[in-house]
């Protein structure tokens, strides 16, 4: 396991491409850096990293899903002594606030896996931050060296709800990775696409995206 940590970088994942591009990157490098200029999400939207934001990336062979990396952030946060909850697909709720979001992109046979944690209070950004809310001010580094030793790990272990609410209509849930799939009370199966829809694992709820 290796952590490179930049001074300045327009993205952590533009960075990842870069040294797969040339050949230099190698596994299990993990790439951070103190200010992220042009930081994006899985939607394409700004991802301003300030003072208080741990942003990394790291390249990956093996399909990681979302869900693994949620339960590995889970995993980091429970060590830390934090109870998160797991919004499906890419979303870190805490006290249903979001503080972390999460990106993947496939790219030269690799998966680029893209993380950012609003780990403590920065007064440049409106956004809710771990310490805000808790009170407990995480070392990014720190934070980032205990993901990766998860990842390395590469637990996944979630307890999931059996049922869930879906169109008025109660549906068993069958399997949560990258899509959710349900089954109706006719025994049909209902493939809930993470395009169109979230899933709130604490709230046990499926939320239409606007």
């Amino acid at each position: 396991m290796k952590i490179i940590n930049f001074y300045k970088l327009n993205s952590t994942q533009t960075k990842v491409k870069e040294l797969l591009d040339t050949k230099a990157y190698k596994e299990k490098t993990f790439i951070t850096t103190k200010r992220q200029t042009n930081g994006y999400g899985r939607s394409k939207s700004n991802w301003y990293t300030g003072k208080g934001t741990l942003c990394f990336s790291y390249a990956h062979k093996l399909n990681q899903s979302y869900l693994q990396i949620l339960t590995n952030l889970k995993e980091t946060f429970n060590f830390f002594k934090i109870d998160v909850q797991l919004k499906w697909p890419n979303d870190i709720l805490l006290n249903g606030v979001k503080i972390a979001g999460v990106i993947v992109e496939k790219y030269l046979g690799y998966n680029i896996i893209g993380i950012g944690i609003n780990l403590f209070i920065d007064s440049k950004i409106n956004y809710k931050s771990v310490e805000e809310l808790t009170g407990i001010k995480i070392d990014k580094f720190y934070f980032l060296f205990v993901y990766a030793k998860h990842f390395l790990e590469m637990k996944n272990e979630l307890i999931m709800h059996k049922f869930v609410l879906f169109e008025n209509k109660v549906h068993k849930i069958c399997f949560l990775e990258d899509n959710l799939v349900l089954t109706d009370e006719g025994g049909k199966n209902v493939y809930i696409s993470n395009e169109f829809y979230s899933y709130d694992c604490f709230y046990n709820e499926i939320i239409k995206k606007k």
